[in-house]
């Protein structure tokens, strides 16, 4: 029996095997034609995982279509392959979607849509959506202006690294009293970013 359940394995791996290698090949090519600035075989390549359900591939074609990389620009295309990675759970894809949404680039702006992917890749410590986060409650742009939720984010984009979020934090401390700043710090302090994306 156990014998019987070893080669079972043995088969069902060299089926993954056999499945995975080709796409990670694919993703290879990917990546180097687009090193090289052969940007059509790339987005050929991408493409071909992207329908596959690869969503580092469909962030890729995204990406290109977005900038019109081996490809005519196009917007809603791009919007199109961003929410397909964003909504497996890709923190780059959801933070540039959201950056779309709020530039209205593929259709109307929509403040709210940005924020809502702006928040769900703050979540996972996207230190450029934390930044957004901050910047959409400081100014009121999809939520309710609210200057300890701006406090917040700036102060967790600050931590990761984000270097323009000090000086606006500090401008906001400025104009807090010493509860607001003890609530926030708080609220720092417990922060525990969740891990969204699957893995594949």
């Amino acid at each position: 029996m156990r014998r019987l359940a070893v080669s079972i394995l043995v088969v069902v791996l060299t089926l993954m095997t056999s499945v995975l290698t080709p796409a990670i090949a694919g993703m290879d090519e990917g990546v180097g034609a687009y090193k090289r600035g052969d940007y059509a075989t790339a987005f050929r390549e991408f493409e071909a995982l992207a329908k596959t359900g690869s969503v580092a591939a469909q962030y890729n074609i995204a990406q290109m279509y977005r900038y019109g990389q081996g490809v005519a620009q196009n917007y809603p295309a791009a919007i199109e392959w961003y929410e397909k990675a964003a909504g497996a759970g890709l923190s780059s894809a959801q933070n540039n979607l959201a950056h779309m949404h709020m530039e209205g680039k593929g259709g109307e702006v929509d403040y709210a849509t940005a924020v809502r992917w702006w928040n769900r890749a703050a979540l996972q410590d996207h230190v450029s959506a934390q930044f957004n986060m901050g910047a959409a409650y400081q100014n009121g742009r999809g939520v309710a202006a609210d200057p300890l939720e701006a406090m917040f984010w700036y102060s967790l984009a600050t931590l990761n690294g984000y270097v323009g979020a000090r000086p606006i934090q500090e401008r906001l401390a400025a104009t807090m009293n010493v509860e607001q700043m003890i609530q926030v710090t708080e609220r720092v302090n417990k922060w525990q970013p969740i891990s969204e994306l699957l893995p594949q």
